[in-house]
């Protein structure tokens, strides 16, 4: 057991409990499965997937109806997810450009 206030908790549990919820529920609506060259990086994926549906949708749901800190955790992953994006976006033109290609 660990002292802390309730809006401690709260803040502590949407970044982890919940953003571990969220990650195995988006691995498991894409169907990730091992393969036959899965990274040890790719098999804990893989064991957040199958750890967080063996969890009831009603927990998950819970975690995020009525955590306040959840919604804002939610916003950051797509934030996160969208800069990402961008990044490889850009490292795709730069690659595209001919006259960096030459360097």
């Amino acid at each position: 057991m660990l002292e802390m206030t309730c809006e401690e908790h709260d803040r502590l549990a949407a970044q982890s409990q919940f953003l571990t919820h969220t990650i195995g529920r988006i691995l498991s609506e894409m169907e990730v499965e091992p393969t036959p060259i899965d990274t040890k990086g790719f098999q804990k994926l893989v064991q957040v997937k199958e750890s967080s549906v063996k969890d009831s949708f009603d927990l998950f749901s819970g975690l995020f109806i009525h955590n306040r800190f959840a919604r804002q955790q939610m916003k950051n992953l797509e934030v996160a997810l969208e800069k990402t994006k961008e990044k490889l976006q850009e490292r795709s033109k730069e690659l595209q450009d001919p006259i960096i290609s030459k360097f």
